[in-house]
């Protein structure tokens, strides 16, 4: 079991991730506000695009390809942009290749931008759905995901913009030490933000055999910063993400033949690593002190019940004792709503759901007890299996397979629907066949007053203090996750 664990949690959010910022600083970025007075805000193209774009690993393994196609087309009485994207990843997770395959639509009004989109990934057995469209300044959305709609309704700001460069118009022109911002809206995860694009210099490359004058282009998305060489006309020739993925400007001929005699990279799993420095980590440990290295500006490392920062700077790491198994739910207090209720990846209020949480607990009184049944069935139940995914807890149930993603999101909507108080927790855990540290997620259940962590992926009723959390959330914050790749260094001090 332990040789397909461990990195899902990385690559899922990376590829996603890429697909998005493929479309970036092309002719496709909006700018509805710009921090320079200087630069002319950008017009809509009327001229229609194809553009291809593959995407490498840092050993120039080609590992996948993004297509984005614009056309204009006039809707609802106004002129507009039609625009639609492809992209297909493929990657081996540890030895096991998995593919992940995500498209969209999206028309933008001249004067209005985003009007309506569609948004779909699809891997294996899981797909998910988003769709939406805005009028008068209220977005009405939906995310379907395991046959379950999951409907969103807000106001927003007139003129916003789809993620990523989700869009169709010209950037302006850029000189050293230009720089503007972009309010953004990412149909996924249905929030808002903001990128600081910034012109940071100019060379010549060659792309698609030409030598052309580019432009370096970085663009910094919730501290997430890429870098990207653009042509005159606004064009990306390529752009090198945070994670060592590589997207460069190809021919369609390029980007399908290119994938197609390629085998699915390892090289992801050596990219994932965290291999630390000080004493040697064991499965099972008790009790671990570690130090972090160089975290860039702004990100951090989350304190709980498990996981204590102290005086001199280190986390100390230590399993708890087993919880009593008798005590009473604890979800009177209203600040375990949130932990009770579900969202459209967590369907805890689905019938399949509710039905399977109480098959599984059945007359089980206290909160652990309760736990410690739904773990032994997510365990014993679901096949350790890489998908390359977004998780969901009913595709999960559907499908009975998935790695620490899948069993984390299973478990975590079967054990709120059984009145159980769960959060998802994601960070890294020590590999012993890999001797490294590898991005991971397991549940976090409330019980006797504090969070204890438990991982029913990797069959422990009390998570061993090998693993580090470095997020607390959902879907929505797990982007959060993404400065961390290729940066995290990690010093263990002692482990017991």
């Amino acid at each position: 079991m332990r040789h397909r664990l461990l990195i899902a949690v990385a690559v899922s959010v990376t590829a996603l991730w890429l697909v998005m910022m493929a479309l970036l600083l092309r002719r496709e970025v909006f700018v509805p506000h710009l921090s320079s007075q200087d630069l002319v805000p950008p017009q809509l193209s009327e001229a229609p695009s194809d553009v291809w774009m593959g995407i490498f690993m840092r050993d120039g393994a080609q590992v996948g390809y993004v297509n984005i196609r614009t056309r204009p087309e006039p809707r609802y009485g106004e002129k507009g942009i039609a625009m639609s994207v492809l992209g297909r990843v493929r990657l081996s997770m540890l030895g096991d290749a998995t593919e992940m395959l995500a498209s969209g639509e999206t028309w933008l009004s001249n004067t209005q931008g985003l009007r309506d989109f569609r948004f779909s990934v699809r891997s294996g057995g899981h797909d998910v759905k988003a769709s939406g469209a805005m009028l008068d300044g209220l977005l009405k959305a939906e995310i379907t995901s395991g046959g379950e709609v999951y409907p969103v309704e807000f106001p927003i700001e007139n003129g916003l913009r789809l993620s990523s460069g989700f869009g169709a118009t010209h950037l302006p022109a850029l000189e050293p030490g230009d720089e503007f911002v972009i309010d953004t809206f990412d149909p996924l995860s249905l929030s808002v933000s903001q990128t600081r694009i910034e012109c940071v210099g100019a060379e010549p490359i060659t792309s698609m055999g030409r030598v052309v004058n580019a432009r370096i282009i970085t663009s910094t998305v919730s501290g997430i910063k890429s870098r990207a060489w653009i042509d005159g006309e606004g064009e990306v020739l390529r752009a090198e993400t945070p994670m060592g993925f590589t997207i460069t400007r190809v021919s369609e001929t390029e980007a399908m033949k290119g994938l197609a005699a390629s085998t699915a990279s390892d090289s992801f799993t050596q990219l994932a690593a965290v291999r630390p420095t000080g004493a040697a980590p064991f499965r099972g440990a008790q009790r671990m002190i570690v130090r972090f290295k160089d975290l860039g500006p702004g990100v951090s490392v989350p304190e709980d019940d498990t996981q204590l920062r102290q005086q001199d700077g280190s986390y100390l790491i230590q399993v708890p004792e087993t919880p009593a198994g008798d005590t009473a739910q604890d979800d009177a207090s209203p600040k375990m709503e949130a932990y009770l209720s579900g969202d459209a990846f967590v369907q805890v209020d689905a019938a399949p759901i509710q039905q399977k949480a109480t098959e599984i607990v059945g007359e089980t009184q206290g909160t652990w007890n309760c736990a410690m049944r739904i773990y032994e069935w997510v365990y014993n139940t679901i096949e350790k299996r890489p998908v390359l995914s977004i998780p969901s807890a009913l595709d999960v149930l559907a499908t009975g397979q998935g790695d620490c993603n899948e069993h984390t999101v299973l478990y975590t909507a079967l054990a709120r629907a059984a009145g159980v108080p769960t959060r998802i927790a994601i960070g890294v855990v020590w590999s012993e066949d890999y001797n490294a540290f590898y991005y991971h997620a397991w549940p976090e259940v409330y019980a006797n007053g504090r969070w204890v962590w438990i991982d029913p992926t990797l069959g422990q009723p009390l998570a061993d203090a090998t693993h580090i959390k470095l997020l607390t959330g959902g879907l929505e914050s797990w982007w959060q996750l993404v400065p961390f790749l290729g940066q995290l260094k990690i010093d263990v001090e002692s482990i017991e």
